[in-house]
């Protein structure tokens, strides 16, 4: 399928300056060189960055450029499918990432996002989606969190297993929009992990699950997947690090 060309330059950008990603054991996107690293198929959801007024790190304002992924009318699934090039093919890795939502969904309304690990082949659900493990973190009306691992794979993507609701800030409390929450997912052999943090130092385990049938055991690509079957994608995210 055709890239757009914006996603094109970045990639051409990301060659031209020497970056050999395979050697790399640490990436970063910060989205302050706007879309270098990228790639968006035709039809898969168009994703910008810029400054938003309001965004907090504890307390502090961010002023600096954060990434908005977007569903458009008419995808497959109202999901947005984003190819995070930067990554190297990995087997045991780790994405860690900020996060920032705009307000709590109505009830009966989530917010569906998260990035696919270990992408491989290309699944039929979406444009451009791969077949691997969507780790994906939902956003309920009640203020909490759940995380679920997905399996997407060819036309469908069916839950593996998920957590109860957890609320973040402890007790019954609901998020705060617009404030900083950190999360990270990692694989390794088939244990699946997801942890949370309320200031990006200190994690918590939200979830651990074991694919026993060890679905996908040799190393894949990575793609940042929102909406999966939903429009409400209001969110913002930033600092995406890979560790292998």
């Amino acid at each position: 399928m055709k890239r757009n060309s914006q996603s094109m330059i970045a990639a051409i950008t990301f060659m031209a300056i020497g970056h050999s990603v395979s050697a790399q054991k640490e990436v970063v996107y910060d989205f302050n060189t706007d879309l270098a690293g990228v790639f968006t198929e035709v039809n898969a959801g168009a994703p910008a960055v810029g400054v938003i007024a309001g965004l907090t790190d504890n307390g502090v304002p961010n002023n600096t450029k954060v990434l908005r992924q977007q569903t458009a009318s008419g995808l497959s699934n109202q999901t947005c499918v984003n190819d995070l090039v930067s990554i190297p093919k990995a087997t045991n890795y780790s994405i860690t990432w900020k996060e920032y939502i705009t307000a709590l969904p109505n009830s009966g309304a989530w917010i569906k996002k998260g990035f696919l690990l270990r992408g491989t082949g290309l699944g039929t659900y979406a444009s451009g989606i791969k077949n691997g493990y969507y780790l994906m973190v939902q956003n309920n009306a009640s203020g909490s969190v759940t995380f679920m691992v997905r399996n997407a794979a060819d036309g469908a993507v069916s839950t593996l297993g998920s957590s109860a609701g957890v609320y973040l800030d402890g007790g019954k409390t609901p998020m705060t929009p617009l404030k900083a929450y950190w999360y990270r997912v990692s694989i390794k052999g088939f244990v699946i992990k997801f942890e949370y943090s309320l200031d990006g130092k200190i994690f918590n385990v939200g979830y651990t699950y074991t694919d026993t049938s060890n679905l996908y055991p040799f190393g894949g690509l990575t793609q940042a997947v929102c909406g999966i079957g939903g429009t409400y994608t209001s969110h913002y995210i930033d600092d995406i690090k890979f560790n292998n």
